[in-house]
């Protein structure tokens, strides 16, 4: 995958990776939030995702990421919300941290 931060697009590998891949042209990702509230978290290279695409048309398609990986894989089984920025991280635990 290819991610045109700028152009808040990106290209997506569809097909069967054992055989011939192809490839979407530019399509946006879902964003979270996008009203008052925004929330910015463009997929990762090589993010795992689905492709909407309205009508069966791939040109009218919208990214939606945040399938997990081999490569990209989930924190764990941890019991609590978790947050990971990059190298980062920060756990959150719900109604104590709304509190504050």
């Amino acid at each position: 995958m290819f991610v045109d931060r700028p152009a808040r697009t990106c290209v997506v590998a569809i097909g069967d990776p054992d055989s011939d891949e192809d490839e979407t042209a530019d399509v946006p990702w879902l964003a979270l939030r996008a009203g008052e509230t925004i929330v910015w978290t463009p997929p990762s290279e090589g993010e795992q995702g689905m492709l909407l695409c309205p009508g069966g048309d791939i040109a009218q398609g919208v990214f939606v990421a945040r399938l997990y990986s081999t490569q990209l894989s989930a924190p764990g089984n941890v019991l609590r919300e978790f947050i990971r920025f990059g190298e980062a991280s920060s756990g959150l635990s719900g109604v104590e941290q709304c509190a504050r």
